[in-house]
């Protein structure tokens, strides 16, 4: 190139590679800042500290490992409770599983709290093919099918609307809010279906305004204010089955 030497393009060319690798910064906010002021870079801002306690580190990131594993809830007590479990255990007195620690060890190794969705992970369908087809029918063998009864509640939403509906064509179909008013039914029957349990009604009334002049129901009624199952509801319906079943022969399951 005429006018330039090898020198100087050599020099301009290791110039520019070495601001290629130099991180960006930039000064202080503020006013006009003198030569000397101090800069703040990206690459430092974002470099993570190390753990001033490493053993404790190392022990509680294996734990929550394993407990992912498994498929585990860990909540943020869990994991305090389990990081001074640890401390306690390599010796590290001064530990105090402070939030500060926690949220640090939390950015560190890319963790974060999520709320659980779905049930996939409830049970293992294979364990649970083995069990209805060796355990349960080893169980029911002992009994005869008369004296075997299925339990089983739903919830009755006794106000709810249809979700379709017959129309004209071309016209806008549109559906209201659905309603949420429901009371809990618990149905049992027998295996061979020989007999029907007395169905159980749970609602939110003790005395319903639409049952006011019945003498009599064809079925049992309890109430709180949720319209649920409880348990001092389930443990009374067990009673009053104990107490009719007492009279019978046989074994009951």
């Amino acid at each position: 190139m005429p006018g330039l030497g090898c020198t100087t393009i050599s020099f301009d060319l290791r110039r520019l590679h070495q601001s290629e690798k130099k991180p960006y910064c930039k000064p202080l906010s503020g006013l006009a800042q003198p030569n000397f002021a101090p800069q703040i870079c990206d690459q430092e801002r974002k470099r993570q500290r190390l753990s001033s306690y490493e053993n404790v580190d190392k022990a509680l990131l294996s734990w929550i490992k394993y407990a992912r594993s498994q498929n585990a809830p860990i909540s943020w007590k869990v994991l305090k409770e389990k990081s001074l479990e640890f401390a306690n255990e390599l010796d590290e007195l001064s530990f105090v599983a402070s939030n500060g620690w926690l949220q640090r060890f939390n950015s560190r190794h890319n963790l974060s709290f999520k709320k659980l969705c779905g049930e996939a992970a409830d049970f293992d369908s294979s364990s649970l093919k083995e069990w209805k087809d060796v355990v349960l029918w080893d169980i029911l063998e002992r009994y005869e099918y008369a004296n075997v009864f299925n339990v089983d509640e739903c919830g009755l939403f006794y106000q709810i609307l249809p979700d379709r509906t017959l129309c004209f064509k071309g016209e806008k179909c549109v559906g209201g809010k659905k309603s949420k008013e429901r009371l809990t039914v618990l149905l049992a029957a027998n295996m061979d279906g020989s007999e029907k349990i007395i169905p159980l009604v749970t609602g939110k009334f003790l005395k319903p305004r639409c049952v006011k002049n019945c003498k009599s129901l064809p079925l049992f009624y309890d109430a709180n204010s949720k319209a649920w199952m409880t348990a001092d509801i389930w443990e009374k319906t067990l009673r009053r089955w104990d107490l009719n079943f007492s009279n019978r022969k046989g074994k009951l399951h």
